[in-house]
């Protein structure tokens, strides 16, 4: 691993195990005695891209396969996982640093299939600014991982407290316009557009104060959506903040990541 050590996880000594052990070069440290369920004949690779231990399959003691894959980042243990290739033990995983991927090959029962899989962590950041007098915030609470809620939460929302979201595929252009667009001409002064819109409006729900409200997204639980970027933007009425008495937030960048 990148801090120069080996990992190693579960096995069978008349019966299978679920306990975590690192090898520094001279003697060997248990690391943990939770995370993935115990089991026999699974695979485990080293992603050195993300500094993560990958650990797929094998068979539970009641020698049933398992198709499950978990992450070890040093400290604790993530599935990152719960569909991909068919359960199994028995099989072989290495890391390709060329090409940044995780591939699988085989396994009991003579399987001669071959798997590739790139982990690609969720993340969050901001961008631009937010109106009004004080601006409204967007804030992330949690990152858009597969099968996940994502949440944001709107701050600073005047009274009435009533809001909503706008979610695109763009944070630079809209039907052939660039972004941001300044909204004066809307009667919004000192606000901006932030993203293409391609979803709007999305519902937003009371949150936990005066002054905020939440929004969730259901993140599904697809390959496919992985690497994905949406680009969120929340706005909300303001009475007498300006001629159109409405005001618009700071955006918020979501890469979709499979843990």
């Amino acid at each position: 691993s990148q801090r120069g050590v080996t990992v190693m996880f579960g096995g069978d000594n008349s019966g299978t195990l679920g306990d975590t052990w690192e090898w520094d070069g001279s003697s060997w440290t248990q690391a943990a005695s939770t995370g993935p369920s115990a089991r026999a004949s699974h695979a485990m690779a080293y992603d050195s891209q993300y500094g993560v231990s990958v650990v797929f399959g094998g068979e539970d003691s009641s020698f049933l396969f398992l198709g499950d894959t978990w992450k070890w980042d040093g400290s604790s243990w993530t599935q990152a996982a719960s569909t991909g290739p068919p359960a199994r033990a028995f099989h072989a995983m290495a890391y390709d640093s060329q090409r940044n991927v995780t591939v699988l090959f085989g396994g009991g029962n003579f399987l001669g299939d071959t798997w590739e899989r790139l982990l690609v962590p969720a993340g969050v950041g901001l961008y631009g600014s937010g109106c009004g007098n004080p601006p409204l915030t967007f804030v992330p609470m949690s990152v858009p991982a597969l099968g996940s809620i994502a949440t944001c939460v709107m701050a600073q929302v005047p009274a009435p407290y009533l809001g909503a979201v706008a979610v695109g595929f763009s944070k630079s252009s809209v039907n052939g316009a660039p972004l941001p667009i300044e909204l004066t001409h809307f009667g919004l002064p000192g606000c901006f557009q932030l993203t293409s819109e391609e979803a709007n409006p999305l519902s937003v729900s009371a949150g936990l104060a005066p002054g905020l409200l939440q929004f969730q997204l259901a993140i599904p639980n697809d390959p496919c959506w992985v690497s994905l970027k949406l680009y969120l933007q929340s706005y909300c009425l303001a009475p007498g903040a300006n001629a159109l008495g409405a005001i618009t937030s700071n955006g918020i960048e979501w890469t979709i990541g499979n843990y």
